[in-house]
């Protein structure tokens, strides 16, 4: 404040002054002689001697010099207003005129967001500090403080609705639950929008906003058609809204058990289903986004915010091993236990496949059917399998042998299989048989051997 300021803040600094010696009329009349007292009361405290009642100045009459608590918003010792809540009462040096400021948390931590509400007459200073009190002030600064510290004026104080019968601080309820809610309503953490909110919850009864000021933030002006339509709905319709987020989150839990996800939490269904609800993903996204979390071998890229927010979870996509199953059952049917012995990670990239591509099962036959010819190729005839070519030649060969059953690793009985004729079949069977030591074999050769050489004696005769 200087020479020709007038009011409420010259009537304090007056008083202040008086308070350190001086004799001056209080009338809220900032003249020669306030100037006079000013440069006085400098001039005893080794400040600036100037004549305004600037930051210092007026940290010093205050009684915060040399504290650095005048420039600090937090500072305690400020006059208790008669507001709801944690208000403030800051003072602009420049201007001469004390704030009512609230201060909202912000809710990643960073520096609160300031909404002021300047106090305009005597009365209006005296309704929230009480009759004969006299204003200390919070936080004292200029016009370049006020800016540096992102103070939003919202008006006049006596805009601010009545709160005689509120005990509790207006933005409690509001930050606790704006993280939760922004979740879902994104718009709630603009900036433009906090304004607006802030503004009709402290001067209109019911706290309403109009879809005219929604549609004047910087949120609705930046975001795409289908975000802005569901920002409509929440705005014009909250049960409609409610019911639709609550839906759209019963399908995301049934379309990711289909997707083969059995153990996806209540987090990552919310996640996913409120990225369409919002509008901020389209449906190709989401299906995209889905098939990386079920199919680590995807080519398709994660998004950055679903990867954000796996980061900080512990939760594992448990839907790789869907289709798996179905894999190996085919490959052992067509291929069998020598080429058919996939490794896993060929396995989880068939299984990949089957999930998203409606046709990949018939797709992943016909490809064995081209391998199973390859390795098979006397078998001309392309639909069998080699569990179809092998099941004969297990009967045959456990009763050539006598054996309960045959190992189908075997490479005896592969190569049997592979030859597909049955007098090469035989003489192989007998060698190895015979050589194995197979008690039928070996019974069956010996007695071959006695027929042949009583059949020759006969003969001799």
């Amino acid at each position: 404040m200087k020479r020709g300021a007038t009011g409420a803040a010259v009537k304090e600094l007056q008083e202040l002054l008086n308070a350190n010696g001086a004799d001056l009329v209080v009338d809220g009349q900032f003249g020669p002689k306030t100037e006079a007292a000013v440069r006085t009361y400098q001039e005893q405290k080794g400040l600036s001697v100037d004549g305004v009642a600037g930051t210092d100045t007026m940290g010093a009459l205050n009684g915060t010099e040399g504290t650095g608590e005048s420039n600090n918003p937090d500072a305690s010792g400020g006059s208790d207003l008669i507001l709801a809540g944690d208000a403030k009462l800051y003072f602009n040096s420049d201007t001469g005129e004390h704030w009512v400021v609230y201060e909202v948390p912000d809710v990643e931590g960073g520096e609160p967001l300031r909404f002021g509400w300047v106090v305009e007459t005597d009365a209006d200073l005296e309704a929230i500090l009480g009759p004969g009190k006299v204003a200390n002030p919070h936080f004292t600064g200029t016009d370049a403080d006020f800016t540096g510290m992102g103070v939003v004026p919202l008006g006049g104080v006596s805009e601010l609705r009545p709160f005689e019968n509120i005990e509790v601080d207006p933005f409690d309820t509001w930050v606790e639950d704006l993280a939760v809610l922004a979740e879902v309503k994104p718009w709630l953490l603009d900036e433009d929008y906090i304004k607006i909110a802030v503004q009709a919850a402290m001067e209109r009864v019911d706290g309403s906003i109009s879809l005219e000021e929604v549609q004047g933030t910087k949120w609705w002006k930046e975001n795409n058609p289908a975000q802005r339509a569901w920002m409509e709905t929440a705005h014009g319709d909250p049960a409609a809204a409610d019911q639709l987020i609550s839906d759209n989150r019963d399908a995301m839990r049934f379309k990711l058990a289909q997707a083969g996800m059995d153990n996806a939490t209540d987090e990552i269904i919310n996640f996913l289903a409120d990225r369409t609800t919002m509008g901020t993903w389209s449906s190709s996204k989401l299906e995209s986004q889905i098939a990386i979390l079920v199919d680590p071998f995807s080519v398709e890229i994660m998004d950055e915010g679903l990867a954000d927010f796996l980061t900080g979870t512990e939760w594992t996509p448990d839907g790789t091993r869907t289709e798996e199953g179905t894999v190996r059952e085919l490959v052992a049917e067509w291929l069998g236990p020598i080429f058919g012995d996939w490794d896993e990670q060929a396995i989880a990239a068939a299984a990949g496949e089957l999930r998203n591509n409606p046709d990949g099962e018939l797709e992943l036959i016909e490809s064995l059917k081209d391998q199973r010819m390859a390795m098979m190729p006397n078998y001309t005839n392309r639909n069998t399998s080699y569990a179809a070519a092998a099941q004969p030649w297990n009967t045959w060969l456990t009763s050539q042998w006598g054996n309960p059953s045959i190992d189908d690793k075997d490479t005896v009985f592969q190569d049997i299989i592979s030859m597909n004729d049955i007098n090469e079949a035989g003489k192989l069977a007998r060698r190895v048989g015979f050589e194995r030591g197979y008690d039928k074999v070996v019974s069956d050769t010996a007695n071959g051997l006695r027929g042949a050489m009583n059949q020759g004696t006969v003969g001799a005769v």
